[in-house]
């Protein structure tokens, strides 16, 4: 189960599911999941790889597969842990293609608003600390 989600978000980092939304949105990570889930929809490689963190653009871009997409697909947010810098949604996908799955994604706020990562800050500090020792 969670194999297949990484196979989507690999391939837009490779991703997921779907609201419809009229423009990018960045400003909360609500909106940049539904700007994300209307790029898969759209099959919109760019605007995919804009929802994701500076560092992994250019890794969607390189490993985007539209085969890896489903055609239709339906998700619901079941819970939001939202703070300044970070924040973690859980989610549940529906799709023929994957059946139902759940999984939580992580989102920072980088200069340009909310994107999806790989990593939470802590980490990310955590290993800039095991650098620097």
């Amino acid at each position: 189960m969670k194999k297949t989600l990484s196979v989507m978000i690999s391939s837009c980092l490779t991703i997921l599911f779907v609201v419809p939304c009229l423009a990018e949105d960045f400003s909360s990570p609500r909106a940049t999941l539904e700007t994300l889930f209307q790029a898969i929809r759209d099959r919109d490689k760019e605007l995919c790889a804009a929802c994701v963190s500076e560092e992994l653009r250019e890794e969607v871009l390189e490993n985007w597969n539209e085969s890896d997409l489903p055609d239709e697909f339906e998700y619901e947010i079941l819970d939001e842990d939202v703070g300044e810098f970070e924040a973690i949604i859980k989610i549940k996908l529906v799709s023929d293609e994957y059946g139902e799955e759940e999984d939580e994604l992580w989102l920072i706020k980088e200069a340009d608003g909310w994107k999806i990562t790989m990593e939470t800050y802590d980490d990310y500090y955590e290993q800039m600390d095991t650098c620097l020792e």
